[in-house]
């Protein structure tokens, strides 16, 4: 089943394992790197677990695009995450004492991974996913 696969789907497995270690991340410091005021930080690794859950399920199926829907995902999980560290970055670029914690570094890091596995599915958009081109779709 794997030596079949082709350029594009190692790229998205790529991205999927990153995004795995991120969720992973998110779910046991969420609370330390985003700060007090946010209540719901694990969101953001739930939408990473069901890009990765997509990736797997497209793992079985023959479909030409299969990456399009992790990057939907990945930008989801972007955007959400954006609305959850602004309080932690502002306070933490200006250097000024944060009123409820969180880490500025960890999600600026955290943030930029999310992108690099956006843009490394979208690059595999433009790969194959197969060795013989044969695809459901």
């Amino acid at each position: 089943m794997l030596k079949n696969k082709g350029i594009g789907y190692w790229m998205c497995t790529a991205a999927a394992v990153i995004a795995l270690a991120l969720a992973v991340v998110l779910f046991l410091f969420w609370k330390d790197m985003m700060g007090t005021s946010i209540n719901d930080g694990y969101i953001v690794a739930i939408v990473l677990l069901v890009a990765v859950a997509v990736h797997v399920g497209f793992s079985f199926i023959s479909v030409r695009f299969a990456a399009v829907p992790a990057v939907a995902l990945y930008m989801t999980a972007f955007c959400l995450l954006l609305l959850r560290i602004a309080d932690a970055v502002t306070y933490g670029l200006q250097d000024k004492g944060n009123i409820s914690g969180g880490n500025a570094t960890a999600c600026i890091t955290v943030a930029v991974f999310v992108l690099i596995c956006a843009l490394i599915s979208v690059i595999a958009c433009f790969f194959s996913q197969r060795k013989e081109e044969k695809y459901l779709i």
